[in-house]
This record gives C-alpha cells, sequence and structure tokens, in this order.
C-alpha cells in the first residue's frame, strides 16, 4: 500500500498553535526512540515479554528491533509531509503502517489516509496513542482498516523496572 499519510497537517504541541516544523518532527522521532530505550522489556497484553531496542537513529529515521512474544522492527521516519512515520514488520513482513504526531501530553498514531479528527465525545480517542512518558502504547483494533482481533484494544505495556 502506497502510503499516505492522514489529510490534515500534523500537530506537536512544541510548536504551539503554529504549524508543524522539521524541528518538532525531529524531536517526536527522537523521543519515539527514548521511550523504547526507557526500558529494554515490555509486555504485551497476555504479559508475555518483548525485548526492545533502538538498532539505528539519525534525525531523519531509526529502526526498532522487537523480540520475543513479538519479533519484527519498526521503522520510524520523518516524512515529507513533517508526520513521524511508522512502519511495522513481523519478521521480515511489512504488517501495517501508522502516523505520528504530538498533539498534546499522549501522541496520537493514525491509520494511512485518515482525517486525523478524533470524535466528538469526550471519551472518544485517536485511533491508537502512546502514553505521554512512554509507558504503554494502545490500539483501538476496531479503527484500523483490515486489522482482524478478537480484542477491541490491545498495545503493550512498560513494567515497572
Amino acid at each position: 500500500m502506497t502510503p499516505q499519510p492522514p489529510i490534515r497537517a500534523p500537530h506537536f504541541f512544541w510548536d504551539e498553535d503554529g504549524p508543524a516544523t522539521l524541528a518538532s518532527a525531529q524531536f517526536l522521532l527522537g523521543l519515539l526512540c527514548d521511550f523504547a530505550r526507557l526500558s529494554p522489556i515490555w509486555k504485551d497484553r497476555a504479559g508475555r515479554d518483548i525485548a526492545v531496542s533502538v538498532e539505528s537513529e539519525t534525525n531523519q529515521e531509526a529502526s526498532i528491533t522487537l523480540r520475543g512474544a513479538l519479533t519484527g522492527h519498526v521503522e520510524l521516519s520523518v516524512a515529507p509531509s513533517l508526520w513521524v512515520r511508522a512502519d511495522v514488520y513481523l519478521g521480515d513482513i511489512w504488517f501495517g503502517r501508522g502516523w505520528i504526531e504530538r498533539c498534546y501530553e499522549e501522541c496520537e498514531i493514525w491509520p494511512d489516509a485518515s482525517d486525523g479528527i478524533v470524535g466528538p465525545r469526550v471519551e472518544d480517542d485517536p485511533p491508537g496513542r502512546i502514553s505521554k512518558r512512554g509507558y504503554w502504547v494502545q490500539f483501538d483494533t476496531s479503527q484500523w482498516p483490515g486489522y482482524v482481533s478478537t480484542e477491541r484494544y490491545t498495545g503493550f505495556e512498560i513494567p515497572d523496572t
């Protein structure tokens, strides 16, 4: 599938109310790598271990390796649209893509070509989220086209160290 960022520009709270900047997108990419370095072990929702390591990082792209209950890697890059693109591979097979921004305290993750608009209710959330300190990642599986799951929410947690 051809990468298609959300139809609106990304938001970065570092830019306050102004347009997104390259510096903010690069800062977010580095922050995501810092989250991966926070703990060498993540837990999936079943409590199984996933070893996480940053394999490479520049100010434009990074690669994070996953081993254990989930084996693969995540390729991060700053797209020309200034969204941070995350391509997920299970083993060596491409699994899916998300587009990441940091509007406020949490990071929000959107599928290809989404509208980037959160629903009108207070309890409405974006399709994917990362906690403000990187302690958890959550996906609402019903909002990701083509993703089939028996659980409505899936994700990972970083155990207390």
